[in-house]
């Protein structure tokens, strides 16, 4: 999770090289809405990136796996298939 979250602050981290490529469209008065959209658009990216790269591992079910060997299962069928 902390990747995730590392890879969507790195992805909106484009919006301070946007306030130096072009201060007069992307600035904390007049171009705040544009700075959000470039903000928002490179959480997306990173985080899309990294799910890429690191998919979420499958859901676990609640339920434990069992520890049968069957052995127990297969004494049993024999001798049902001997009283025959």
């Amino acid at each position: 999770m902390c990747g995730l979250i590392g890879a969507a602050i790195s992805g909106s981290a484009n919006a301070i090289t946007a306030i130096i490529v072009a201060p007069e469209t992307f600035n904390l008065r007049e171009g705040f809405n544009n700075l959000m959209w470039i903000i928002l658009t490179g959480a997306i990216f990173g985080a899309g990136m990294y799910l890429k790269q690191s998919p979420l591992p499958p859901e676990v079910s609640a339920t434990p796996p069992s520890t049968e060997t069957g052995t127990a299962n297969n004494m049993a069928t024999n001798n049902n298939n001997d009283a025959k």
